[in-house]
């Protein structure tokens, strides 16, 4: 039993409340944490992942009684968990917070599909200089937040200034739990140096901020007719839903700058055959990631809260084969040839072939016999 937990700040990352604890107690060691705070023995190892911890439910209970905390209200506002998985399969979605809750022996950036992803997560733990600065005049103490470690969030929604890389190195495979203070934070507050992608990373931070806020999931290939059915509102597919690809990667181009993209790890290049965007919308058996799901819905205009709205979805139209009922039976074509002869007694094949070929071919096909019974091959006196 812990005989005490410091109080979680809004948004403050899991990791950042156990450097805190770790400070206060005056812990020396990682390994002495993890036993305080998990309960576990000296030989067993705790999966540690600063967006994705695990064992949460054993440390829930080893909590005072008087604490109001649990499991999952930790998963879904002091962890990565809610942006990751937002556009994941229930089924998917389901695993990972059952693994962060009990423990899995698999890291869950590997379920996440992080490792192979082409978005990368920053590498240092990131901070707003104004922030800390107000953490330190309100709280006497700094902390890590959720938001600056979304990858492609550049600004602080608050202050308007960009983010800054502490010194904690959270791709190190020894990382211990380092508090937000002036030894790791003290990068100074340069000019607005991206001035210019304010209004893109400003809708794409507000769109982060609702997928962490809202428990909201969507059900499995939703996206792919969603999208399909937006794109075929702007005209760039087909009536049956076949993207006209070459106008859409055109389109998209126009209305992001490339330097945002590349600066996204989203770059888009029409002479190159299986760019991104082109695999993002047609493939839709891999995990695809929630930074591209932003951007493709803010290009297409659609506001998150609509999007989960649920509304029905078509995507690919099917043409039905219909089986035709034909106009005329065979006996009336029968009888409509007869007719035809009679009023051309003298006429060839070729001749009557001429008058009516849809009639002629149809009953070569499909009465042949009946067909070079009563049909002449020809005038009198000629061979045809």
């Amino acid at each position: 039993m812990l005989n005490n937990f410091p109080m979680l700040y809004p948004d403050e990352l899991f990791y950042s409340a156990l450097a805190r604890y770790k400070q206060m107690n005056a812990i020396d060691s990682k390994l002495g944490l993890e036993r305080d705070v998990y309960g576990i023995e000296r030989h067993h190892k705790v999966g540690k992942s600063v967006y994705f911890p695990q064992r949460l439910g054993p440390f829930i209970e080893r909590l005072p009684f008087y604490t109001n905390l649990s499991a999952d209200e930790l998963i879904w506002e002091h962890t990565m968990f809610p942006f990751y998985t937002a556009f994941m399969t229930e089924e998917k979605t389901t695993a990972i917070y059952n693994a962060m809750k009990y423990g899995n022996r698999m890291s869950i950036e590997n379920m996440v599909g992080i490792p192979m992803s082409k978005i990368k997560t920053p590498q240092f733990l990131r901070y707003c200089p104004c922030c800390y600065e107000q953490d330190l005049n309100n709280f006497g103490e700094s902390y890590w937040r959720r938001l600056p470690q979304v990858p492609g969030v550049l600004y602080c929604p608050t202050h308007q200034v960009l983010y800054k890389e502490s010194a904690v190195d959270i791709t190190k495979e020894n990382l211990d739990y380092i508090c937000a203070d002036d030894d790791v934070c003290n990068a100074a507050l340069s000019s607005d140096e991206v001035a210019a992608y304010k209004e893109f990373d400003e809708r794409y931070v507000q769109n982060v901020q609702w997928l962490m806020q809202n428990r909201i999931r969507l059900p499995h290939n939703y996206m792919s007719s969603f999208y399909i059915d937006r794109l075929r509102d702007a005209e760039l597919t087909s009536y049956a839903g076949n993207i006209k690809m070459t106008e859409f990667l055109e389109a998209f181009q126009t209305y992001y700058p490339a330097s945002y993209l590349e600066m996204m790890q989203s770059a888009v290049s029409l002479e190159e055959r299986n760019n991104w965007l082109k695999l993002f919308i047609r493939n839709t058996a891999k995990n695809r990631s929630p930074l591209r799901h932003l951007l493709v819905l803010q290009f297409l205009n659609v506001p998150l809260d609509k999007l989960f709205e649920l509304e029905p979805v078509i995507g690919k139209r099917v043409r039905k084969r219909s089986n035709r009922v034909p106009i005329y039976s065979s006996e009336e074509r029968k009888e409509q040839w007869l007719m035809l002869l009679s009023k051309h007694p003298n006429a060839n094949r070729k001749e009557l072939s001429k008058i009516n070929n849809g009639l002629f071919a149809w009953l070569r096909i499909h009465e042949r016999e009946w067909f070079d019974e009563v049909t002449p091959k020809g005038r009198k006196g000629c061979n045809q």
